[in-house]
């Protein structure tokens, strides 16, 4: 199945070598938050709890200061390195791309996540209409891979999830879980569990800006 999404490139964040310090080996790693914010414990609540796209520029008026950190460069990236604690489906989100940063950076990740959840609440709702379809998926080159069965492509993939979404026998219980995903400019991969409540099946879902 194929939707929306993207990613990232920025520059080498500032590192722990560039204070003094550097991890095993030599290898510079990012500072994490609390250090651009000189406040351990305002910049862990910042990245942990508040919400990027939302909430930073709402906290950047509050001083010169704050809005320096928050238009700062790194915070964006270790908001997205750190997103497994604030939404408990995903594991792990990787940005491989360079064309994105900051602000945007962000937007365009969520807008992958976004297209998986839409996914799945209609696969958990069904009753999806065939108009509805090209809305959650790619209904022309969509290729797709059901558990036990040979690869669809085309008008095979539409007329499967025609079935799956279609479905009138009312709610299926399914959640996303352990999202492990992989994000460039112009296609974004997860690799997740398909929580079903009584099983877990584990699924690849490709999406496509």
């Amino acid at each position: 199945m194929e939707k929306s999404c993207s990613s990232c490139g920025a520059p080498g964040p500032k590192t722990r070598g560039g204070y003094g310090g550097s991890d095993k080996g030599g290898k510079e790693e990012p500072l994490p938050a609390e250090f651009y914010l000189e406040d351990r414990l305002l910049g862990s609540l910042v990245v942990r709890l508040l919400d990027p796209l939302q909430d930073f520029p709402s906290l950047a008026p509050v001083s010169t200061e704050m809005a320096k950190h928050c238009s700062d460069e790194y915070l964006w990236i270790e908001a997205l390195e750190r997103w497994p604690s604030r939404d408990r489906n995903v594991s792990k989100v990787v940005y491989a791309g360079r064309a994105y940063r900051g602000r945007a950076l962000i937007a365009h990740v969520c807008g992958a996540m976004a297209a998986n959840t839409r996914f799945y609440e209609a696969f958990a709702r069904g009753r999806c209409s065939r108009d509805e379809l090209p809305q959650i998926m790619d209904v022309i080159d969509s290729t797709v891979v059901h558990p036990d069965g040979p690869l669809q492509v085309g008008r095979a993939v539409t007329s499967s999830w025609e079935g799956i979404l279609g479905r009138t026998q009312g709610v299926m219980p399914i959640t996303s879980v352990r999202q492990l995903w992989r994000v460039d400019d112009s296609t974004a991969v997860v690799v997740c569990g398909e929580d079903f409540v009584r099983n877990v099946v584990h699924a690849t879902n490709v999406f496509e800006r």
